[in-house]
């Protein structure tokens, strides 16, 4: 079932179908498979058009699915912020928050630094490549539980993350649909690795 915001306006009637299916995939913590299904789409940077470096893949799965999606974070991120999961120093993806806000805390630290007479500063920039595509989920899975977030939740969130399939589409043409593949962890001791927050104090 195709589920854009065109299908949705359309079908209006159905949409009670389309939340008994969200409280049913609630209910037992499963998300159905349709709404794990996304098309890849190369989204041009610069550059010759001829040389796919040149281009970024967007995933854009079902509009349900997102819309799911809406309302889960809200209640997700104040959850992680009423027991101050959340670290201070996070500023990527936190409402209020951005790189000016980040840029800001670090020139308070670097002046108050500079302020005491024989302070040094390290300054050191760094930039993960691909770091998303990088995390095991297993280890996503693993934060989810040691952050209280356990039952049907748990198994709503991720299921999201299992058994996902995807296809390119390009011109009105689609190839066929393969399954994501994900890089599994090769550890079960997970409590003092950083590297397992993509996002520190979130994940």
């Amino acid at each position: 079932m195709t589920s854009t915001p065109k299908y949705l306006k359309r079908f209006l009637p159905l949409l009670s179908l389309y939340i008994y299916f969200s409280s049913k995939s609630f209910a037992i913590g499963e998300i159905p498979l349709n709404w794990r299904r996304a098309n890849i789409y190369a989204l041009f940077k610069k550059g010759k058009r001829t040389d796919p470096a040149n281009h970024r893949p967007v995933s854009l799965t079902s509009q349900v699915s997102k819309l799911l999606e809406r309302l889960v974070l809200p209640e997700l991120l104040a959850f992680c912020n009423d027991y101050q999961i959340v670290s201070s120093p996070q500023h990527g993806f936190r409402s209020g928050c951005s790189c000016m806000t980040n840029l800001m805390d670090c020139f308070n630290d670097w002046t108050t630094s500079f302020d005491h007479i024989g302070t040094s500063i390290d300054i050191i920039y760094t930039d993960f490549k691909k770091a998303f595509n990088s995390v095991p989920y297993q280890r996503l899975e693993y934060k989810l539980t040691q952050y209280g977030i356990t039952g049907n939740l748990h198994h709503w969130l991720t299921s999201f993350l299992t058994n996902r399939m995807q296809r390119t589409a390009c011109g009105g043409k689609q190839s066929s649909w393969t399954q994501v593949t994900y890089i599994r962890s090769t550890s079960t001791h997970h409590n003092h690795d950083n590297r397992t927050n993509p996002l520190p104090g979130l994940c």
